[in-house]
């Protein structure tokens, strides 16, 4: 599935990593897809969710699906397009004593489920580090024609602290204008961009590839 790209100054380094996905809705279901293309060391993804029609609207799912468990249509889709056979599909929350890895996705509809992930990357990220291994948290925040995507590295932790916050203060959207397959296809673009890039970054002397804070 690299032939394409099989040049990529960055792809060894991407293949390489261990990936944990929080979420397998609009981001996370997208992410994984586009990930499972690079072929990663493993895939971990996690959701409790089951997918109902109404999830056709923007998420990475088909007729077949409704009725399954997210995970398992993920692992039906990364499977059936591209061949990848080392997902994890975990049909639990992301809890305190959830096992991380290096390469984080946070792809919540949540705040409080993006503040687990963020205690998890900052209890295990000096443990990588000591490794050898740069750590990585990539959080994207999607709304039907907008995305934010946060790209935490170990310097950026209280920058991301600042951007964090309870839910009951999240703007409450229509029901009807939560999600746009299109806008979905684009956060999960750019946030495998932003690790690609990072990954660039990690094979080459000085940094050449663009990785910013926020997109």
């Amino acid at each position: 599935m690299t032939d394409r790209f099989k040049e990529a100054v960055w792809l060894p380094k991407a293949q390489s990593h261990n990936i944990t996905v929080g979420g397998a809705g609009g981001i996370g279901s997208v992410v994984t897809f586009l990930l499972s293309r690079i072929e990663p060391a493993s895939i971990s993804i996690y959701d409790n969710d089951t997918v109902d029609d109404i999830n056709l609207s923007n998420q990475l799912f088909g007729l077949p699906h409704i009725g399954k468990s997210k995970i398992t249509a993920v692992a039906d889709v990364v499977y059936s397009f591209s061949g990848y056979d080392r997902l994890s599909p975990n049909n639990a929350l992301v809890t305190p004593e959830t096992t991380t890895s290096e390469v984080m996705f946070s792809c919540f509809d949540n705040m409080a489920a993006r503040q687990v992930m963020f205690d998890l990357f900052t209890r295990d990220m000096d443990m990588y580090a000591s490794e050898g291994i740069e750590p990585i948290l990539i959080d994207g925040r999607l709304t039907a024609e907008q995305f934010y995507i946060y790209v935490v590295t170990r310097d950026k932790v209280d920058r991301y602290k600042e951007t964090l916050f309870p839910d009951s203060e999240a703007a409450v959207l229509p029901c009807g204008f939560k999600g746009t397959t299109h806008n979905s296809f684009m956060i999960a673009s750019k946030m495998v961009a932003a690790y690609t890039n990072f990954c660039a970054n990690l094979v080459t002397e000085e940094p050449v590839r663009d990785v910013p804070f926020c997109i």
